[in-house]
């Protein structure tokens, strides 16, 4: 699987999740306005979930996997870019220098270890 079909699974599975948070706010009688906002860092990924025509390296992907395409055409969910240098998730991930890994640290309310 290459990348860019690894990362649109992904962000199935992460609207997917989100929608289900937006119920399960619902039964707390709490209420979420807007779209479900899932950031995402590779433009193949972005780019199916907008249109997988003309994608033949997606055509084995579960079909159920291509509701994020119908979700982000409704408005249910908004897929945002994320560049490398502000995306958080990147520290679970891969290696990174120690001023990304403190800045990522920072970010999560975290504080960084004397080391």
């Amino acid at each position: 699987m290459s990348t860019g079909e690894a990362e649109y699974v992904g962000t199935y599975e992460a609207g997917k999740q989100g929608k289900w948070m937006t119920s399960w706010y619902k039964e707390l009688d709490m209420y979420y306005d807007g779209p479900v906002t899932v950031h995402r860092d590779n433009n193949a990924a972005l780019a199916l979930t907008k249109n997988t025509s003309g994608h033949s390296r997606v055509k084995h992907v579960e079909v159920k996997t291509h509701w994020i395409r119908e979700a982000v055409h409704r408005e249910d969910i908004s897929i945002v870019p994320i560049f490398t240098d502000n995306n958080t998730a990147d520290i679970f991930t891969k290696p990174l220098n120690r001023q990304k890994l403190e800045k990522f640290i920072k970010q999560m309310g975290m504080e960084t270890l004397n080391i």
